[in-house]
């Protein structure tokens, strides 16, 4: 299970609240919360994460950080190259 959702099941059942809880909370129907926790839905959309967080009383941060370029370095053409 990825870190994020093993913090959020953790958030959930520190809360003491249930699936049928949440699902009530979010709006999210409760087998599929339950792929949410369990590592079932591979791909689950921000909007899903953000209204899990909610409802188990945590906000969701979306951040970015610099990576090492690993392209490879390209010189830009000349006008004469093109």
């Amino acid at each position: 299970m990825p870190p994020l959702l093993a913090e959020l099941k953790q958030a959930r059942e520190a809360a003491g609240l249930t699936l049928a809880e949440v699902s009530k909370r979010c709006g999210i129907d409760q087998p599929a919360l339950s792929r949410l926790e369990n590592g079932h839905n591979k791909n689950p959309t921000l909007d899903t994460l953000w209204r899990y967080a909610a409802a188990v009383g945590r906000r969701l941060l979306l951040t970015t950080e610099r990576i090492k370029d690993t392209r490879g370095k390209k010189t830009a053409k000349t006008a004469s190259e093109i």
